[in-house]
């Protein structure tokens, strides 16, 4: 999932899917996904996503594609419409969450861990603000908006050590 459509309304009615690529130009594994709905209705239920390991491929010769997660059993959810995905999302908030954690490890197509870069907080709010903010304006103040709030925390921790240490320094 890549990002939810939220009318002026507030309420999320479309989420939009973007695939992995089967020819990844980094060091992520290519991938494909198999969207399951319903045929009478178009309700999306389930996401399957098939991944090529290519380590495995080169030594052995062969390409077999794997099964890298089903969407409702890793994230724990009912099926993929908006209404489970907008609560996945808020699962995600932190960084180091169950949630997030799997949603990054699939995101670089399960990658070999040595090969697959960390996303710390800048790297959270751009995926984060991705999947709530459609057009360009409200993504940009998003981004901005959390990544300052961890500027000005980090500051604020910055300025309290610096005052704790002055107070001791004057005590001694």
């Amino acid at each position: 999932m890549n990002t939810l459509v939220i009318p002026i309304s507030g309420i999320p009615t479309t989420p939009l899917f973007l695939a992995p690529s089967v020819t990844p130009g980094s060091a992520h594994n290519p991938g494909i996904r198999l969207v399951k709905y319903d045929r009478d209705t178009g309700k999306h239920l389930d996401l399957e996503q098939y991944y090529l390991d290519l380590d495995v491929a080169n030594k052995d010769d062969a390409a077999n594609w794997t099964l890298e997660y089903k969407a409702t059993d890793v994230y724990q959810i009912r099926d993929i419409t908006a209404t489970s995905l907008t609560q996945l999302v808020k699962k995600m908030k932190g960084k180091d969450s169950y949630a997030f954690k799997k949603y990054w490890l699939h995101y670089t197509v399960t990658v070999p861990e040595h090969l697959r870069n960390s996303c710390e907080d800048e790297c959270h709010s751009i995926i984060m603000c991705g999947f709530t903010k459609f057009y360009t304006e409200p993504y940009n103040t998003c981004i901005a908006v959390r990544t300052s709030g961890a500027q000005t925390m980090e500051t604020t921790l910055g300025l309290l050590i610096s005052l704790i240490m002055l107070l001791v320094y004057k005590s001694v």
